[in-house]
């Protein structure tokens, strides 16, 4: 990326800044929740790295990945909790 287009990025990205802030203020002013911590779940490594390679979508395979999603944001948010409780 040069030094321009950089630049340019920066520039959208302040701008984006911008308006997810002035849309968070209207929704917090208007009787919406605050957001008051942000939790980043990322995915572990695959046990079976074969299922990305066979786009292997069936039911039960689907029902496991969002069972184990669920239980990580579970954990992750009793983490969290505790931490601040702490």
């Amino acid at each position: 990326m040069n030094k321009h287009s950089q630049y340019a990025h920066e520039i959208a990205d302040q701008k984006q800044i911008e308006e997810i802030n002035k849309m968070y203020t209207e929704i917090v002013g208007t009787g919406g929740a605050e957001i008051l911590s942000v939790n980043r779940i990322a995915r572990d490594r695959i046990e079976s790295p074969h299922l990305l390679k066979n786009a292997d979508f069936s039911p039960t395979i689907v029902r496991n990945l969002i069972t184990e999603g669920e239980r990580k944001t579970t954990e992750s948010l009793e983490t969290s909790n505790s931490e601040q409780i702490q």
